[in-house]
């Protein structure tokens, strides 16, 4: 169980909760506690941690236009970019020019324009912030004793 050892380092003053709900959230107090606990991680462990980060975050980037297609919502704002964008997820539809502009028309399996399903969506836009997005990311990293990683969460 890792709750005695965060305890531990909260006495200690080593690290500092930083969230407490919905799940507690930990970050090291001072950053060269921080670079001591990842520089007495093992090379082996480390570069496990790395590669789990990189499988994290790896993914492929797409985009799409929805207003390309007349049968999908022509409203300006960011909420319909994305309603529309997972109305269409994990289905295939061919595009048919029609009087009034393109139109996407479900076609099964094998469609010229297949949308397909995740188990998750990240979104971004020009107003969001991306460091703090990723901070969190960091700090959400399990901490244990053994391998003792840079920061943790409950």
């Amino acid at each position: 169980m890792i709750e005695p050892s965060l305890d531990e380092l909260v006495k200690a003053e080593l690290i500092d909760q930083i969230r407490f709900t919905p799940r507690a959230q930990y970050a090291f107090r001072h950053p060269l506690v921080r670079a001591v606990a990842y520089e007495s991680q093992l090379k082996s462990d480390r570069a496990q941690l790395h590669r789990r980060l990189a499988w994290t975050f790896r993914g492929e980037v797409t985009s799409f236009e929805r207003k390309l297609y007349s049968s999908l919502s022509q409203e300006a704002n960011k909420a319909m970019n994305l309603n529309s964008y997972i109305g269409l997820m994990g289905h295939s539809f061919e595009v048919k020019e029609t009087p009034q502009g393109q139109v996407l028309s479900a076609a099964g399996a094998s469609g010229s324009l297949v949308i397909p399903d995740a188990d998750f969506i990240l979104t971004l836009d020009a107003d969001s912030i991306v460091l703090p997005v990723l901070r969190s990311v960091t700090l959400n990293t399990p901490l244990s004793p053994l391998s003792r990683m840079p920061s943790a969460s409950q």
